[in-house]
């Protein structure tokens, strides 16, 4: 095990390494803050859990990936952002419009924040440090809106709400006039740093993030007692400090440019708004994922429990 890892490490340093010296920084960078965390997270907590939660993880990064992909497409297609190489190469390989970089970010960034989750919990477990005493008092906490009916209440209107905004943003966005933008001509530099603006305003991009925002919360709320509440909330500000350097790092440098006309236009330095509730979504989203796939295998096969499989989260639940 520790001569693979070594292995694979080698091997992605070196890919990286070469990348950077060829001018691939966005390819180089994503190796270096997502792949090889993810490699040597999920090296660590694999052998650490148990069948349930090992298709709660692999569940998790398949599901939360080919959900971000998809918000990724609709993204592209409808302009709310694009990627130029005015600084740094792409690899130059996509799939559709998106580049291959970015397949690999959502694998290896939700990979990354399962593992970190995992492996937070699974510390806090051994320590003898468990999540009731915040159940107990976010269940005195909740209001009725998120209690017994309101649940499902909440859940059909969070789902209504999210193909409603999803459906007016694709026919807003149909006929806004909107052509694909070439870059080369429609880039331009505030600060140093590039910007474009293509078809009338409309701000696409909040729509389609706010009812799944709110979808995590609902998620969250119907999941929280699976879920342990300090692990959440140190994985919430790891992965959320690294997302939004990350992000820093990618528009300053150009690989990410939104539009002006897709966004609501506030910012946090260089970031729109949108991408903080984009991120707190994917973690909740991620995170409750896990737990709820995690938890319904051990329900399903409480029965007729494995020895073999129980580990120390089973055992202090």
């Amino acid at each position: 095990m520790h001569t693979g890892r070594r292995m694979v490490l080698i091997v992605l340093g070196s890919i990286s390494a070469f990348s950077l010296l060829k001018g691939y920084v966005y390819f180089a960078s994503l190796l270096l803050v997502f792949v090889l965390p993810s490699v040597l997270l999920f090296t660590y907590s694999w052998p650490r859990i148990n069948i349930y939660e090992k298709t709660g993880l692999l569940t998790t990064v398949l599901g939360m990936s080919m959900f971000s992909i998809a918000v990724e497409f609709i993204g592209i297609k409808y302009e709310f952002w694009t990627f130029s190489e005015h600084q740094d190469k792409l690899l130059g390989i996509h799939i559709g419009d998106i580049p291959l970089e970015e397949f690999l970010f959502y694998y290896a960034a939700t990979a990354q924040l399962c593992c970190v989750y995992i492996a937070i919990k699974t510390a806090f477990l051994v320590h003898g440090i468990t999540s009731k005493g915040f159940h107990d008092w976010l269940e005195q906490k909740k209001s009725q809106a998120f209690s017994g009916k309101g649940i499902s209440w909440a859940g059909h209107l969070a789902s209504g709400i999210t193909a409603a905004a999803l459906l007016l943003v694709f026919r807003r966005s149909a006929h806004a006039g909107v052509a694909r933008a070439k870059l080369s001509g429609a880039l331009r530099f505030h600060r140093g740093i590039p910007r474009f603006s293509s078809g009338r305003y409309f701000p696409g991009w909040a729509m389609a993030v706010g009812p799944f925002f709110f979808t995590a919360l609902v998620a969250f709320r119907k999941f929280f007692r699976s879920i342990h509440i300090p692990a959440l909330f140190f994985t919430f500000v790891i992965n959320m400090s690294t997302y939004l350097l990350w992000e820093y790092n990618a528009i300053v440098r150009g690989h990410w440019v939104y539009n002006d006309q897709r966004i609501l236009g506030p910012r946090l330095g260089v970031t729109p708004i949108e991408e903080l509730f984009l991120y707190t979504t994917a973690i909740l989203l991620g995170v409750s994922l896990y737990e709820a796939t995690r938890s319904v295998l051990v329900q399903m096969y409480s029965s007729c429990p494995d020895t073999n499989t129980t580990t120390a989260s089973e055992k202090t639940r």
